[in-house]
Formats: C-alpha cells, sequence, structure tokens
C-alpha cells in the first residue's frame, strides 16, 4: 500500500501500524487530510507566485 505524500515516513508508518493492526484507518484519515492541506498550501503558493508574474 503507498499513500502519496510531501513527507518520507508516511509509508513506513502504515506499514507498522498494519502489523499492529489498530489505528490504521485513523492514521491513513488524518494523514491523506494533512497531505491535502499541504496540497492546497502549495497550490495556493504557485497560484501567488503565478499572479505576480504576470
Amino acid at each position: 500500500m503507498k499513500v502519496w505524500t510531501c513527507k518520507g515516513n508516511i509509508e513506513k508508518t502504515v506499514e507498522t501500524e498494519l502489523k499492529d493492526g489498530y489505528l490504521i484507518w485513523e492514521t491513513i484519515g488524518r494523514k491523506a487530510a494533512e497531505q491535502q492541506q499541504w496540497k492546497s498550501h502549495a497550490d495556493a503558493l504557485c497560484v501567488k507566485r503565478d499572479t505576480k508574474r504576470i
């Protein structure tokens, strides 16, 4: 299972928690929410930079 991320250690976290067998979906949900925030933030910065260029 792969999770797209800006931060490199999430895949290890997912693998470890699969072995433990608990909190996995909560963690994936939280990480997904975090990565969505990061993506939105990055997109906003790109848009801001592009509008300055015009």
